[in-house]
């Protein structure tokens, strides 16, 4: 505080310089008159020792003057100098005061304002006219007190001096008057500034302390880290000296366990950077125990899992986890771990056993305790890093239909299922997506890369279909239609359900040079159609409707127009006509016992071939062929891929059909009831059972006039044959019709008589 006490005593210092004029000029009028009274007492007595003659001219009251200025001091004296007389008041017309302002002595340390001080009643003596002018004053210049500001002032430890305190206790008398107000503002502003220059003095010493304090705290946590640092520098140097003396394995991990443990623990565990020691103690030897055991350690109980587990578990007591974020320790492993990993991958004399391999080392770092974190390193982190980038390369080369052997099945849901986190789920889901849009390019006709094309492509479509488009889309349609739903939504297994269907359309398209003549690329499109539907029956691939959909207004619409147009441009006895027939009618024969088509299905295949042979009778009975009503779909009986599309798809094409109300031509799918005669079935049984059923050209029973029908298998054997009443009538004699002899039998016989 001593430059605080000098700051204040310069304050101060004028006036107090002020002060001591005044004080100075009162000493010499004192003396003056001292001298002049003693004068007096010396000079002016006369010859015969009576009073001086100018005390002859002095007031009656004057002679009270003694008892007057030993009341009131020098101050009197000066004062009756001056002029005053005793009782009589001030100023040069008598109207100021008469009777002088008493002063009362504070008890000795007691400050400013600490007692009320009574007014005199001869201050009540003041005339009117004086309190009228004090009240006009105080009402113009309010009294300003300075005794808060003095006290505060000296409760900051600072000096005020006596002048500013008296100046104080007049205020408290109300003895300021007009006169004396500007040196009562002038001490205010003076102590007020003091004042606010200390406060701003006091918080500057304050917020100086304070930093004092800090830079104290921090000098000795520095100091104390230094002497940390010290300690651990010392226990490195130790180490590396010993670790490099050491050429046992064995050895170099017992040191390490041992320095470990001691990090671990007091003094050095306090040491700021003591994970980022820990990591750089164990670095070097973690990285030869993985280039040495890793591929070995598929096991919990492998020595690199039990030493790594033991290290992770001291490690565990230093280390504050935050599982958003890998630790030194964690991140030591980690890089270990890719790095090996890699290596794997990159190893191309591992490819038939990568992934084998690869799963058992995720499923022991996954599992095993070595990091502090492995949802964060492995799920995540190396799931995104390496698995993901490894795994998008092995699809890249993956086509569907090619090696079904090496399927992504066959390991993306194993990853999925073990990287079982938020970070690997989208990573399955990405994996997934590739996967489904291969699979849609693969189903649908006119991608490019569709087994429709590569079937039509090769020589041997048989082989190619059964070790290939079979085993694939068993494995779409069992397993990864599944998977689709489960991951993706349902949406997606629906849309590559539809696009195989959809491909049916486009693959059996006929073109101007293509309409069912009986090629051998016809055959081989419609084997591929008939393998689907009917291999992949359980799956529901093409149910019976939809099937029957496909069929009439694909194949067998165009088919019967083919014939018809055929018709009209060649002799119908042209052996042409029968071949063909013949060959498509032997096709689907076989078709029917090799796949065991549906009792729907047969009588639509019935019907049509049934309405060939009619159109063939007509125009050898010399009627001019015509097309008959087919089966049609919103009256049009060759719609475009798009609306058969739409109608397999259709909900109501799932449905069987109501075959007691159905007509000849119902919008969409035909009613088969056309076939309610005998005579269709025993159409259909021979058909069934291998026979050739046709029209022998104007040929009549002699006596019934029915026609005759031959009845002919692959053998050679032939028989000509009648219906009457639903009754089946046959005979042996087919070259002469009148000569024969026919005779009944049951239909269940006929395959006897061949």
């Amino acid at each position: 505080m001593s430059m605080l006490a000098r700051s204040i005593n310069d304050e101060f210092s004028d006036y107090d310089e002020e002060e001591q004029e005044d004080e100075d000029e009162i000493e010499v009028d004192k003396k003056h008159v001292i001298e002049e009274s003693f004068k007096e007492k010396i000079y002016g007595e006369g010859i015969d020792g009576g009073v001086p003659s100018n005390w002859l001219n002095t007031p009656a009251t004057s002679r009270g003057t003694t008892s007057y200025t030993k009341k009131y001091g020098i101050g009197a004296k000066l004062m009756m100098k001056m002029g005053y007389v005793e009782g009589t008041g001030l100023g040069s017309d008598n109207r100021g005061i008469v009777n002088p302002i008493e002063t009362k002595l504070r008890p000795q340390g007691l400050g400013v304002g600490g007692i009320k001080e009574k007014i005199h009643d001869s201050d009540e003596a003041m005339s009117s006219s004086d309190e009228e002018k004090q009240e006009k004053q105080d009402k113009l210049e309010p009294q300003i007190d300075i005794f808060e500001l003095i006290e505060d002032l000296e409760l900051k430890g600072a000096e005020v001096p006596m002048k500013y305190k008296e100046l104080s206790d007049n205020i408290a008398k109300q003895t300021i008057r007009q006169g004396n107000q500007n040196e009562l503002k002038d001490a205010y502003e003076k102590l007020n500034r003091i004042n606010n220059e200390l406060e701003s003095v006091i918080k500057d010493e304050r917020f100086h302390g304070f930093q004092l304090k800090e830079i104290e705290s921090r000098m000795s946590s520095q100091n104390e880290e230094l002497l940390q640092t010290e300690r651990i520098v010392d226990l490195i140097e130790a180490f590396n000296n010993e670790y490099t003396s050491i050429s046992n394995e064995e050895q170099k991990i017992s040191l390490v366990s041992d320095t470990l443990k001691k990090l671990a623990n007091e003094p050095y565990s306090a040491f700021k950077g003591i994970r980022e020691t820990f990591a750089s103690i164990v670095s070097p030897i973690v990285s030869e125990l993985f280039q040495k055991y890793f591929e070995e350690a598929v096991d919990p109980n492998h020595l690199l899992i039990i030493i790594l587990s033991d290290w992770a578990y001291i490690y565990r007591e230093i280390e504050i986890i935050d599982l958003n974020q890998l630790g030194h320790w964690d991140s030591l492993i980690y890089s270990n771990i890719k790095q090996n990993l890699k290596a794997i991958i990159d190893d191309e004399t591992k490819n038939d056993e990568v992934h084998a391999l690869l799963m058992d080392l995720l499923h022991i770092w996954i599992n095993a305790p070595v990091l502090i974190n492995p949802t964060l390193a492995i799920s995540n982190n190396l799931a995104n890093e390496v698995i993901l980038p490894f795994l998008n390369k092995k699809l890249e080369l993956w086509l569907p239909g090619k090696d079904p052997n090496k399927s992504p099945h066959n390991f993306i849901m194993e990853y999925i299922s073990l990287l079982s986190s938020d970070e690997s789920l989208t990573i399955g889901k990405t994996l997934i997506q590739t996967v489904s849009e291969k699979y849609l390019n693969f189903v649908m006709h006119g991608s490019g890369s569709s087994f429709w094309e590569e079937y039509l492509s090769t020589e041997k479509s048989s082989v190619y279909y059964e070790g290939s488009i079979v085993a694939e889309l068993t494995l779409l349609l069992d397993v990864w239609i599944i998977i689709f739903d489960e991951i993706l939504g349902e949406k997606l297994g629906s849309d590559i359900q539809n696009a195989l269907k959809m491909s049916f359309c486009t693959f059996m398209s006929t073109h101007e040079e293509f309409s069912w003549l009986g090629s051998k690329l016809e055959f081989t499109k419609l084997e591929l159609v008939f393998l689907l539907i009917f291999k992949f029956k359980q799956c529901q691939l093409m149910n019976e409707q939809q099937t029957i959909a496909l069929l009439q207004f694909k194949f067998f619409n165009p088919w019967i127009k083919t014939l018809v147009l055929w018709l009209q441009q060649i002799n119908y006895s042209s052996l042409q006509i029968s071949q063909w027939y013949r060959m498509w009618y032997d096709w689907f024969y076989n078709l029917v016992k090799e796949y065991n088509i549906t009792s729907l299905v047969i009588r639509m295949v019935d019907w049509y071939f049934n309405t060939a042979l009619q159109i063939i009778k007509d125009v050898v009975n010399d009627k001019q062929s015509s097309l008959p009503r087919l089966p049609s779909f919103e009256n049009n009986s060759f719609p475009t891929n798009k609306k058969i599309y739409e109608l397999i798809v259709n909900e109501n094409a799932n449905k069987p059909i109501n075959t007691e109300t159905s007509t000849v031509n119902v919008e969409g799918i035909p009613s088969y009831q056309l076939m309610t005669t005998f005579k269709d079935i025993v159409v259909s049984y021979c058909m069934l059972n291998d026979i050739l059923f046709s029209t022998i050209k104007n040929k009549h029973h002699p006596e019934l006039g029915l026609p005759l029908y031959r009845l002919e298998s692959k053998s050679g054997k032939k028989y000509s044959s009648y219906i009457q009443d639903d009754v089946l009538w046959i005979s042996t004699n087919i070259k002469d019709n009148e000569k024969s002899d026919y005779q009944p039998i049951s239909l269940d016989d006929l395959t006897k008589y061949f």
